[in-house]
């Protein structure tokens, strides 16, 4: 005789969207139980993953119109002349400009979270900031919601990623 199918329980992992600027972390988490609905919880586990990926941009990259990232130039080299690149595996060991606005590793006390004030609009930019525990305990997640956060004291910010298709 076969076995009897049973009804699964639903999942207790949901997945979310933490967003600041143009980077988005999906992240999932447990939030089946109250000890796990925290901010500290979020934070923390936010934190972690930001530093594993490799730091967040301070200040994002300008784009230009045609949508590429505009490289400078110098006036001191002329176009034949060969420039020496670096080889080296670690980026904390090259010293150049973009490393300086970038954050490696971040305090969980520095990440602050907010919530849409209308669901299905996140990206007007209207946040409600989480700020206690029992904020965020009276709110239900689903799969793919849509956080932001920031770093320190900087506002709350989500651009909506733009795909132009190419001819």
């Amino acid at each position: 005789m076969p076995p009897k199918l049973t009804k699964s329980k639903q999942s207790s992992i949901t997945i979310l969207k933490f967003k600041r600027a143009k980077s988005t972390y999906l992240i999932p988490l447990d939030l089946s139980g109250k000890s796990s609905q925290t901010i500290k919880n979020l934070t923390t586990t936010l934190s972690a993953v930001i530093e594993q990926s490799g730091g967040i941009q301070l200040v994002e990259d300008e784009v230009n119109e045609a949508g590429d990232i505009e490289i400078p130039k110098s006036e001191f080299i002329d176009e034949d002349d060969q420039i020496e690149v670096p080889k080296s595996e670690f980026a904390e060991n090259i010293d150049d400009e973009a490393n300086d606005n970038k954050v490696f590793k971040i305090a969980p006390e520095d990440i602050r979270i907010a919530v849409p004030k209308d669901k299905s609009s996140p990206y007007a930019n209207e946040w409600i900031e989480l700020s206690k525990d029992s904020d965020l305990s009276s709110l239900v997640f689903n799969d793919y919601d849509i956080l932001a956060f920031a770093y320190l004291e900087e506002p709350f910010n989500v651009v909506e990623a733009a795909y132009e298709e190419q001819q």
